[in-house]
């Protein structure tokens, strides 16, 4: 029964909300950017809070439990329709790139072929396939600097959010690998590190004013302390050498001003955590100054 109220409720919403939100938003421009940033916010709450799953299963750790209804897509379709309704010139274009990313999924569904749970691959075919309303939504919506803007300071909001959930969860939970909302913290870190990169980049663009690069440090240093958290050694070697390369490119296409304060914090960080700075109790032993407090760590391993 409960199924059947679930796909009640995502027929309303993509039958329904969805294209009438989009109809009144084809006259606000600024409502589209606000909403595909809350769609990009959103992907660092708790899935349960926009989400649910339709025939889940529980025992099954995969891609998806279920035929998943998720609140993001629903927005995406709001998008599709505002964008289609406001600028009808880019939607008789099409969307660049969208033919091979569902000619991708279609190849993938041989996979189902010998699966020992078809329905399985099913769930997580289904999810892959609408994963395409928020490809199109993101290329229709996003086609000036200020979408940008927006897209990018509710990436970083989502990073700086996600940040002190960790800690959070580190200091008075007790837990020692944290993983936020995810299942794992291997994709956390992840997600992190891919979204750290592309705000670090805006921080540093002499482009970015007025409160955009402050959220955008923000979020870069929540997404560095979600992967320290994490304990996950490769997302902390592709977060720092991501970041060098974000940095590098900065003083190369003449970004130096904020690339130069950037680079001065580093080393001063670099500087008081070296090697250089550890006392020594004995003729060739070294250790590190005892702390004024330490925190009990647990672990959560299962």
């Amino acid at each position: 029964m409960k199924d059947v109220v679930k796909l009640l409720l995502a027929l309303l919403l993509y039958g329904g909300a969805a294209p009438l939100l989009g109809l009144w938003l084809a006259k606000h421009r600024m409502g589209q950017r606000l909403l595909f940033a809350g769609m990009l916010f959103m992907t660092g709450l708790r899935p349960g809070n926009f989400m649910m799953m339709i025939g889940s299963v529980e025992t099954y750790r995969g891609h998806t439990k279920g035929y998943e209804i998720s609140l993001i897509e629903v927005l995406a379709l709001a998008l599709i329709v505002a964008v289609r309704r406001s600028a009808p010139q880019l939607g008789r274009k099409g969307v660049p790139g969208l033919w091979l990313y569902l000619l991708w999924c279609t190849v993938s569904l041989a996979s189902a072929i010998d699966c020992a749970m078809p329905s399985y691959a099913w769930m997580a075919a289904t999810r892959f396939f609408k994963g395409a309303l928020i490809f199109a939504a993101a290329a229709l919506c996003l086609r000036d600097e200020d979408d940008a803007r927006y897209a990018v300071g509710g990436l970083a909001l989502a990073l700086f959010h996600h940040g002190l959930l960790c800690l959070k969860m580190r200091l008075l939970d007790g837990s020692w690998q944290v993983k936020g909302w995810f299942e794992h913290q291997n994709p956390m870190a992840m997600w992190c590190y891919l979204g750290a990169l592309p705000v670090l980049a805006v921080a540093l663009s002499r482009q970015a004013k007025g409160w955009l690069p402050w959220i955008c440090l923000a979020g870069y240093g929540g997404a560095g302390l979600c992967i320290l958290l994490s304990v996950s050694r490769a997302a902390l070697g592709a977060y720092a050498a991501g970041s060098l390369m974000v940095l590098g490119m900065a003083w190369l296409y003449g970004e130096r001003r904020r690339a130069l304060w950037f680079t001065l914090a580093g080393a001063s960080q670099e500087f008081w955590s070296s090697p250089s700075r550890w006392t020594r109790s004995k003729p060739g032993s070294m250790r590190w100054p005892p702390p004024a407090r330490m925190w009990r760590r647990t672990s959560v391993t299962s």
